[in-house]
Order: structure tokens, then C-alpha cells, then sequence
């Protein structure tokens, strides 16, 4: 990496008032500092080469929700509703604050739904796998 000094001449400067510009390469410059450790193993470990993606089965069933999805889907409308000014992102940290607030009694019910779901997510995964 080449840095730029100036330095003016001890002589009278011409009328311009030009400062010499002189480009060097310093002394510190990363071409000279000695590599780090994981500099020098990336610098001699060949290049990975990446996995192809797994193609997804149309027919697999769907993944089981988790409670916190089921109060998701089910306050989300409620929290838009309340707070139209909201982003999306927002929402999502407004519904964890609330999700962290309740209680497990009050998790309940959304508890006893994925475990629902969960059983259907299995029978449906044995039916497939048939």
C-alpha cells in the first residue's frame, strides 16, 4: 500500500507554491508485517469447495410449530392492530417481550397445541417414510 507525504523544500517555494509530493512505501506496511496464524493456514488450506444444496421433498410433511410460533400466529394481528406504526421487526421483538412476560400457566394453552402438533408432525412422518 503506497501512502502519500509531502515535504516542502527548504528552498523558496515557486510562485504556485507547490508542495512536492513525494509516494513511498513505509516501513509498517503489511507487505513487511509478518502473517498471523490464521492468515498463514488460509494462505496454504486449498480452497473449500461447497456442498450442493439438498434438494427438499414437495411431499415431506411439514415441520411441527412450537408454542411460541402458535402465540405468534395468534397475538401478531392483535399487536398490528394495536400498533400500526410498528416494523415487522418490531413486532417480532414486541411479541418476545410479551411471550417472556407470561407465565406458564398462561403458556398453556400454546404449550398443549405444538405438543398436538408434534404428534401430527410425527404420525405424518412415519405415514411418509412408508
Amino acid at each position: 500500500m503506497a501512502a502519500a507525504m509531502i515535504f516542502f523544500s527548504n528552498e523558496k517555494l515557486t510562485d504556485s507554491k507547490t508542495p512536492l509530493l513525494l509516494l513511498f512505501r513505509s516501513k509498517n506496511s503489511k507487505k513487511n508485517q509478518p502473517k498471523t496464524d490464521t492468515m498463514a493456514k488460509a494462505a496454504k488450506s486449498p480452497k473449500k469447495v461447497k456442498k450442493a444444496k439438498k434438494v427438499k421433498d414437495p411431499n415431506a410433511p411439514k415441520r411441527n410449530l412450537s408454542a411460541y410460533f402458535f402465540f405468534m400466529n395468534d397475538q401478531r394481528p392483535k399487536v398490528v392492530k394495536s400498533n400500526p406504526d410498528l416494523k415487522v421487526t418490531e413486532v417480532g421483538k414486541k411479541l418476545g417481550e410479551l411471550w417472556r412476560a407470561m407465565s406458564d400457566s398462561e403458556k398453556a394453552p400454546y404449550v398443549k397445541k405444538a405438543d398436538a402438533d408434534k404428534i401430527r408432525y410425527e404420525k405424518a412422518k412415519a405415514a411418509y417414510k412408508k
